[in-house]
């Protein structure tokens, strides 16, 4: 999977209010998919989780055959957060003064 591929995933999956409210929970502390389905009050939280692990979002960890957290990686974040904020830089740039707008007109 491509750099560009990898953030398009992870910015689809949290265009995906479920896995969005996920991710905030995750961010907060590691939780099990037991814990996450109470939360929710619904069952079947762990497609989410897969898909979130796959895309790099999510880090599990076990620490036994029934003990398995899942919490956000900081890293993914500081990532996603990066390219944004490139972004913004790069528009920010490109934004034509008053003047370059008169000019243009004229």
């Amino acid at each position: 999977m491509s750099e560009l591929e990898k953030f398009l995933a992870m910015f689809e999956l949290f265009g995906q209010e479920r896995r969005f409210k996920i991710m905030v929970e995750l961010s907060r502390r590691p939780m099990s998919n037991g814990q996450l389905s109470a939360l929710f009050e619904v069952p079947g939280i762990w497609p989410h989780l897969q898909k979130l692990e796959e895309v790099g979002l999510v880090i599990k960890h076990i620490y036994g055959p029934r003990d398995v957290k899942y919490r956000a990686d900081p890293d993914a974040l500081e990532q996603m957060s990066k390219f944004l904020s490139s972004l913004s830089v790069t528009a920010t740039r490109n934004i034509p003064t008053e003047d370059e707008i008169v000019e243009e007109l004229s």
